[in-house]
């Protein structure tokens, strides 16, 4: 019987690290042929995928700050971001994760709306402050994105900014970073 590299009971990973790293690397050749095979959020995931396989966790402990006076995102001693005009949408989901404590749970999307008209323009500004969140944030930072429900926000701590750029692997480069 063959393994699949997709195998779920792969030893340490590795074999999903593989499959993660083929998949990534088969959708970087397409993009520069102008087919991607992932969205800009897949390959994102793939990314997180591929760390989990083979990087301690990051930091649990750490937790980004926000200082509304100064308007200022901080990650320990790195700013992340820092509005230089008004961004009240994007302030007010930093408002609340700060004043929540940065919890994992997530938050609910400020300004919420009853009617269905409403509430599709409310999703829209929610997608809308979640990729304006991430614009512009140093790579490997922290990551904000939807909790699934369309009506939520979520945050998460990433591994080394080294260790997320991404790169077009061989499969002769992959198995020397397996093996040291």
């Amino acid at each position: 019987m063959v393994s699949s590299p997709l195998s779920r009971n792969s030893v340490d990973g590795i074999g999903d690290y593989l499959a993660y790293a083929t998949l990534l690397n088969a959708h970087k050749l397409a993009f520069a042929d102008g087919n991607p095979y992932l969205t800009a959020a897949g390959e994102q995931h793939l990314m997180q995928l591929i760390r989990s396989a083979v990087c301690e966790p990051p930091n649990e402990a750490l937790r980004p700050s926000w200082n509304r006076t100064r308007r200022q995102l901080w990650l320990g001693d790195l700013l992340l971001k820092e509005f230089r005009r008004p961004a009240r949408s994007q302030q007010e989901v930093l408002d609340v994760l700060q004043e929540r404590g940065w919890s994992n749970e997530g938050i609910s999307f400020p300004r919420l709306a009853d009617e269905p008209e409403e509430l599709a323009r409310t999703k829209a500004r929610l997608h809308a402050t979640l990729r304006n969140l991430n614009n512009g944030l140093p790579r490997g930072s922290i990551w904000f994105h939807g909790d699934g429900t369309g009506l939520g926000i979520r945050w998460e701590l990433l591994a080394d900014p080294i260790v997320t750029r991404p790169r077009m692997l061989a499969e002769s480069q992959i198995f020397h970073l397996l093996i040291g």
